[in-house]
């Protein structure tokens, strides 16, 4: 990491999202232990948001023994590793039609243009509380677990960090700042809450257009509905409740 002005930010946002990439990666190889048998195709849908719920779980508890960077490593390798043990022992995807193939190839790119939107708006927005944000992911990426209160350090927080904790994953994994963190994930946790709306209303009958419009819709409608739309807080703060064990 480099303050010159001078230096591209290049190399901090591919690090970023690379991170992002390998929690979707953890999350599909166990969406697809665990959903590959419904009646449709619905696990690569499901896959992000396993991977949130997953990394942050292990993230979480681990950081109790470990915190900081070990257990920030440790929350990432260990689903790992547990995803690729459990998809081998399932066997391999079943083949599937020229049809389903092409769909998952188009939601596949619906989704990374989803990502590079949210991204966009990230960076033409500036949340109310980023301060306070900004300073709990670095406390937390230091090593400061469980997180305290600002207001006296004998009380506990109080709150739901998980997004906070993942962005502090992001930072020691990829060598990022702060804000960087934030930018990638806060498109991810988009995407992800998106693709989840979108395989859950497939799942129980809705018609493939029907269903990713409903995705589409609560992306679309996030920031009215369940805050701001660049900080994906629904999901991240709702799975944040996982960092309060």
């Amino acid at each position: 990491m480099s303050l010159d002005p001078a230096a591209s930010p290049w190399p901090g946002v591919i690090a970023s999202v690379a991170v992002c990439l390998w929690i979707a990666v953890i999350g599909a190889l166990l969406a697809y232990a665990v959903f590959r048998d419904r009646p449709r195709l619905v696990w690569p849908f499901y896959a992000p948001m396993v991977g949130v719920a997953v990394v942050l779980l292990v993230t979480n508890l681990a950081a109790y023994v470990m915190p900081g960077a070990p257990s920030a490593w440790f929350g990432l390798i260990a689903p790992t590793v547990l995803g690729v043990v459990v998809a081998w022992r399932v066997g391999t995807p079943r083949r599937m039609s020229r049809g389903t193939a092409i769909t998952l190839l188009a939601v596949a790119v619906a989704a990374v243009g989803a990502f590079a939107l949210a991204y966009a708006d990230r960076m033409h927005e500036d949340p109310f509380d980023t301060s306070w944000h900004y300073g709990l992911a670095f406390r937390l990426a230091r090593g400061e677990f469980p997180p305290v209160t600002p207001f006296g350090v004998d009380a506990g927080i109080g709150y739901h960090y998980g997004a906070d904790l993942l962005a502090a994953s992001i930072i020691n994994v990829g060598g990022v700042f702060t804000w960087t963190a934030f930018d990638a994930l806060a498109a991810f946790l988009v995407v992800a809450l998106v693709l989840a709306v979108a395989g859950f209303a497939y799942d129980v009958g809705a018609p493939p257009p029907l269903a990713l419009g409903i995705g589409a819709t609560v992306g679309f409608f996030h920031g009215d509905l369940f805050g701001y739309f660049n900080g994906g807080v629904f999901l991240g703060y709702r799975t944040g409740y996982l960092g309060n064990l």
